[in-house]
């Protein structure tokens, strides 16, 4: 969709004007200015799943191929000079070198300011999944590399890049990949002062989405709705908290499934865990054994836990608990909270679950400066201590509340 706002068509006749009425995007004439006006550059890795280094790049010269082949569609490219002419056929015709390759979207967006006047849009979707796929198949350093070169040569100083937006489920590398970018923002579930209500759908958009399908729902069915695709949150940067975010690509795919089964008993399928994004979940949780940890069994009882919020994630064989948490935050199978839930949450723990929680040495250190007294009264009073020590070790730097 915003390659569709912001390129600038050729053929007048496929216009799609009116593809944004009634949007909230069409009615601010601001950003209207700039609606078909520029060079869109589009890349996307959801399909890589090469097999090892060799393919990779194969795959990426076919990708990049496409891309001038698509631009030169629209533009002339004999009016470049004969060495431009040279390169951009030798990238069209897959036969660039690796570091050519690297360089190959920046020399685009060189070409195409000649032509249209003004400064390219660069569009790179899911790019973690091409470090994904090649950490599964045993060619991670590499593709690193390649994707580094790529991102680096791409955003860092250049002049005819009018802004990039880079999307994927997983912070791999960010901080490195955009080392020396100027007027870098990083948005994500755990920070985003911009987009914090556009990483799902609102209660608002969700009861329009439903009355536009012609889907009229009972309280329990509503509720049924929430517990399955509800659950997104998001921190808005010391702004407070955008909470009850709808899963889009859970509730499109159950307006899909009631629409074809209408008349018919409503079924509430799980979607997302079937989307794909799995790859590394399975394998952390499998390698690591998490699925014996204190931690893990807390959440499994719907209880809120702390833990600490690493920046970006590092693809490796052996992950700390931490780290775990935080890919299963970024791939949406966890969901942010805050501290006063998880205060409430400590609270309204019961007694049973506390002890199976607690280490046994934890509760056997605790410092009791009461008298003696019955055993159900000491483990009564142990647990209601515990609880208070764990609510007043909240530490807020860096901490995160899943």
């Amino acid at each position: 969709m915003i390659q569709e706002f912001f390129e600038k068509p050729v053929n007048r006749e496929k216009l799609r004007n009116d593809l944004f009425d009634g949007l909230e995007v069409s009615k601010n004439r601001k950003n209207m200015r700039d609606f078909h006006k520029y060079p869109v550059i589009y890349l996307n890795f959801k399909d890589d799943e090469s097999n090892n280094y060799e393919s990779a790049i194969e795959y990426l010269k076919d990708k990049i191929s496409d891309l001038f082949k698509y631009q030169g569609e629209k533009i002339n490219i004999e009016n470049l000079k004969n060495d431009e002419q040279t390169k951009w056929k030798k990238i069209k015709d897959m036969k660039e070198n690796e570091t050519g390759l690297t360089q190959s979207i920046r020399f685009l967006c060189d070409c195409l300011i000649k032509f249209y006047k003004r400064k390219c849009i660069v569009l790179i979707d899911e790019y973690d999944k091409a470090l994904m796929n090649s950490f599964e198949k045993k060619y991670y350093d590499e593709m690193y590399s390649i994707i580094k070169s790529l991102f680096s040569n791409t955003f860092k100083g250049n002049d005819n890049l009018y802004f990039g937006i880079t999307t994927g489920c997983l912070p791999l590398g960010l901080n490195s990949f955009y080392s020396g970018v100027n007027n870098f923002y990083e948005c994500s579930l755990l920070k985003d002062q911009y987009f914090n209500d556009c990483y799902g759908f609102t209660e608002n958009e969700l009861n329009k989405i439903l009355s536009d399908f012609g889907i009229t729902h009972t309280d329990d069915q509503r509720d049924m709705i929430r517990k399955k695709y509800d659950g997104y949150t998001c921190h808005t940067n010391g702004q407070g908290t955008i909470k009850n975010l709808y899963n889009p690509f859970s509730i499109m795919n159950f307006i899909k499934e009631y629409s074809s089964k209408k008349g018919k008993k409503i079924e509430y399928g799980d979607f997302w865990c079937n989307s794909g994004k799995e790859i590394i979940i399975k394998k952390t949780i499998e390698e690591n054994e998490l699925s014996f940890t204190k931690n893990f069994l807390s959440l499994l009882y719907g209880n809120i836990i702390v833990i600490e919020a690493a920046k970006e994630i590092v693809l490796k064989e052996n992950y700390n608990e931490d780290e775990i948490m935080i890919i299963l935050l970024d791939s949406r199978y966890l969901t942010l909270s805050d501290e006063k839930e998880y205060k409430k949450n400590i609270n309204n723990m019961d007694d049973q679950m506390t002890k199976a929680l607690l280490n046994k040495i934890e509760v056997n250190n605790l410092s009791l400066d009461e008298p003696e007294s019955t055993e159900e009264y000491e483990n009564s009073y142990q647990i209601e201590k515990y609880k208070h020590k764990i609510i007043n070790e909240i530490e807020k730097k860096k901490r995160k509340y899943v």
